[in-house]
């Protein structure tokens, strides 16, 4: 038997339903600690070639 406080599946789908729009609709969904407020990223993404690749897998 369920506890009172168990609200189901269906419960459970609502409440993360609630906090995903929610945290669409005060802009919480957007921040993203890789990149800026206007969208650039953060640092300079490198492009390593093979020879760098298999010495950054050697270490």
């Amino acid at each position: 038997m369920a506890r009172a406080s168990d609200k189901g599946l269906g419960g459970m789908f609502g409440g993360l339903l609630k906090r995903t729009l929610a945290a669409y609709l005060n802009g919480t969904a957007r921040q993203n600690p890789f990149f800026d407020a206007s969208g650039a990223p953060i640092s300079t993404p490198v492009v390593l070639d093979k020879t760098q690749r298999a010495a950054a897998y050697a270490e």
